[in-house]
């Protein structure tokens, strides 16, 4: 280990005092552990005879002093990476990982900046891509130069899923060069609602973003008969599709509503 970092196996810090001539000795019962030590994460599975085995994950995960339960955690048996403070995070499917069922979810009234570098998620009963309902946190997702984005999500979730219509709801904002798709489950937007769900405060001012809402569910906005307000296109190449009797940026079918949709820039 790196003698200069703290190491955390799943969340608990070890100081660097206990580590002599870079080795850290912990003795652990069988079980699956998440150890972080600086910007490295890995995960292993000890067996009852003590053999440890290291388990691949699906993503890739940089950063500047990140800190695993603090900035972020990825439990080895949930698969479920979450985001938890502002600190810069990059996130990329691991090598040999085409398609991932792993999903990514930011901590209710987080304010955070990540970035996707390549990330490609098919997540069969979840949201590829969720922020806390109702959260107060704006999220700054840049798409990385290059780079192709894939969300793709279960049945009642949006591809990537903002719900919440409060006017204290937190921002998303879709920036960088990279690209993006994202489709919705059924009931879901490609973009914001879930089923029965309000998507608003999107702005997408860059990046090739492809948005497609699952059955009901609009491309950007509410999820089956819900509404969006306040989504703004400012940059970018932008396709919204609804999905059946879905609008392309607005609301869900039947009775979503739409509300304050500016397209000010981008095509």
């Amino acid at each position: 280990v790196d003698g200069t970092s703290a190491v955390t196996i799943n969340g608990k810090a070890y100081p660097t005092k206990h580590i002599d001539e870079n080795k850290l000795y912990v003795y652990l019962p069988a079980g699956n552990y998440t150890v972080a030590n600086g910007n490295s994460q890995k995960i292993y599975t000890i067996a009852d005879d003590g053999t440890v085995s290291e388990v691949g994950t699906a993503f890739t995960i940089t950063g500047t002093d990140l800190v695993y339960g603090t900035d972020y955690t990825y439990p080895a048996d949930t698969g479920v990476l979450t985001i938890l403070s502002d600190k810069a995070i990059t996130i990329a499917n691991a090598d040999g990982v085409y398609e991932a069922d792993d999903h990514i979810n930011v901590a209710k009234n987080i304010n955070a900046d990540i970035t996707l570098a390549g990330v490609n998620i098919s997540a069969s009963d979840n949201a590829a891509f969720a922020i806390a309902d109702n959260s107060t946190g704006d999220v700054t997702l840049t798409l990385a130069d290059g780079s192709v984005n894939v969300l793709k999500s279960g049945a009642r979730c949006a591809g990537l899923q903002k719900n919440g219509a409060d006017d204290s709801v937190g921002t998303l904002t879709i920036c960088g060069t990279g690209s993006l798709s994202a489709q919705g489950g059924i009931s879901g937007a490609g973009i914001g609602g879930g089923n029965a769900c309000d998507g608003s405060n999107i702005e997408i001012s860059g990046g090739t973003v492809t948005a497609t809402g699952g059955k009901s569910g609009a491309g950007i906005g509410g999820g089956y008969n819900r509404s969006a307000d306040n989504i703004k296109i400012s940059g970018g190449e932008v396709t919204a599709t609804g999905g059946k009797g879905g609008a392309g940026i607005g609301g869900g079918y039947p009775r979503g509503s739409a509300d304050n949709i500016k397209i000010c820039g981008g095509s």
